[in-house]
């Protein structure tokens, strides 16, 4: 869950650079 959750929660900051909350 450790290296997955990072890398969801990176995905998500970069995704907000674009479009906020876009697939949340």
């Amino acid at each position: 869950m450790g290296k997955g959750f990072k890398t969801t929660l990176m995905s998500q900051k970069e995704d907000n650079n674009c479009q906020p909350d876009s697939h949340f």
